[in-house]
């Protein structure tokens, strides 16, 4: 994201929980926040404004990015899951336990922000399939920039 749209949603955040952010506050945040895309910021923070009062810290907003990140991962995922998608090995099909295992370490990966090339393709290619039942303009956002 940029330091315009950074400034933008970090402005709305302020109108929202009725506290002006200063210049020096924006200046030093968007060093964490430049790499986060500006939809995941804008939903983190509608987000935060419905569940508290008070303006959060640079933590808290982070840690809600991050969490608003990992659930449009796991939408993909769990629609991959209930479609068999990890039940497809490369002989064959596998067992239910195996395919959850599968699933289990695709979350994980996603969690952690480790997920391999071939899963994100798979993901994207999916997301793109699926858009209707993602009912999501942002479901490609799959990865820190």
């Amino acid at each position: 994201m940029n330091q315009v749209e950074f400034i933008k949603a970090i402005t709305y955040m302020g109108i929202l929980f009725n506290k002006p952010i200063d210049k020096e506050v924006i200046e030093t945040w968007y060093e964490f926040f430049s790499d986060i895309p500006e939809k995941i910021l804008k939903e983190s923070i509608k987000d935060l404004a419905k569940e508290r009062k008070y303006l959060p810290s640079l933590q808290e907003l982070l840690e809600k990015c991050r969490n608003t990140f990992n659930q449009r991962n796991h939408q993909i995922l769990d629609l991959m899951y209930k479609e068999g998608y990890f039940r497809k090995g490369l002989y064959g099909e596998l067992t239910p336990e195996h395919s959850f295992r599968n699933y289990e370490k695709s979350i994980m990966w996603s969690n952690e922000n480790l997920l391999p090339n071939w899963l994100l393709e798979d993901m994207i290619k999916y997301g793109l399939k699926k858009s209707d039942i993602l009912k999501s303009n942002d479901r490609l956002l799959l990865k820190w920039q």
